[in-house]
């Protein structure tokens, strides 16, 4: 399996236990803020191991301020990467499988939601 590969699990994975222990084991105002801030670090850090692995392992060399917008836009650098070294349709394949997987993880934590609280949101 590819370094990129795993990166990608394991931010997948993260995203979505992060996500649970939020929901399952409701926390005070300052832990949750202290969680979500822990949470963003640790899923940024992980987004960019995945695109510095996954420009390395094809042989991309991406500029400076690629880099940069990766750390702080990556919801629009990394559908960009993808079509400007990859070409437009491994772009919308990487868009549509991430919207894929937010929607699955968001399902997920709902459905949680409902058999832990016995309703919608709380």
């Amino acid at each position: 399996m590819k370094l990129s590969q795993s990166l990608a699990i394991l931010l997948w994975v993260s995203f979505a236990a992060v996500a649970l222990i939020l929901l399952v084991f409701p926390p005070t105002w300052s832990q949750t803020m202290t969680l979500v801030g822990l949470g963003n670090i640790m899923i940024v850090g992980l987004t960019f191991g995945w695109f510095l692995a996954d420009s390395r392992e094809n042989e991309v060399t991406t500029s400076r301020l690629l880099k940069i917008s990766v750390v702080f836009f990556a919801a629009i650098a990394l559908p960009y990467y993808k079509s400007r070294y990859f070409g437009t349709r491994a772009a919308l394949v990487f868009t549509g499988s991430v919207a894929v997987i937010l929607i699955g993880i968001f399902s997920l934590v709902f459905a949680i939601d409902s058999l832990v609280h016995g309703g919608g949101a709380s």
